[in-house]
């Protein structure tokens, strides 16, 4: 089988699913690096602030995009640059990109996922042969393995967005509860992350 290719069509940056961070892998290089334009796009994961136990308790954080709270899809990852005339989509952050965009299309084992079929216009090439040597029809094999996907459930969306415009859940992690929970997670204490990242009258990031 051969090596995946992506085709830079931008789909998957526009997905019902979270972009997650990770705070030592993502959040502490960008403080390093110091993209502070990154940092302003990381939130606080609102499903965990909802439910914690979920998630063990454990902190999750995410690039604040919207579609994953409200099932808009016209909404999208803001480091995403569209695909225009013959130039293809781009991603504006790519050098410096969260693990989890790293590590996509693939799963924990290093495999092409088989549920982004109808996500990932690489995943349908890359996974054509697969189908041949089943015997299967690619459309019939995509149809089989769209049903592995887990996208929200529609009455999950409405309870976040209700739940989102009734409390105070948006928690950017430059905030102070962002930052004071951030140095809280930090193992040593070698790194104050609030005395790195810039005051101003208006908040911590600019």
């Amino acid at each position: 089988m051969g090596k995946f290719v992506c085709r830079r069509c931008g789909k998957c940056c526009k997905e019902r699913w979270e972009i997650t961070v990770d705070f030592h892998e993502d959040i502490l290089r960008w403080i390093r690096e110091r993209r502070f334009d990154i940092l302003k796009h990381v939130v606080i994961n609102p499903k965990f602030l909802l439910n914690p136990g979920y998630y063990h308790n454990r902190v999750q954080w995410i690039i604040d995009t919207g579609h994953v709270l409200f099932g808009d899809v016209a909404h999208r990852c803001p480091f995403l640059e569209e695909a225009t005339g013959d130039f293809p989509a781009r991603c504006r952050i790519h050098e410096t990109r969260p693990q989890v965009c790293r590590r996509f299309p693939y799963d924990e084992q290093g495999r092409v996922r088989e549920d982004i079929l109808d996500v990932c216009m690489g995943s349908i090439f890359y996974h054509s042969k697969k189908a041949e040597e089943k015997g299967l029809e690619l459309t019939k094999y995509i149809r089989e393995r769209r049903d592995l996907r887990q996208a929200p459930d529609r009455w999950e969306l409405k309870e976040i967005a209700r739940a989102f415009r009734d409390r105070d859940l948006k928690i950017p992690f430059t905030s102070d509860i962002g930052l004071r929970i951030a140095e809280e997670l930090l193992e040593e204490k070698a790194l104050a992350i609030s005395e790195i990242l810039p005051h101003s009258p208006q908040g911590r990031c600019q």
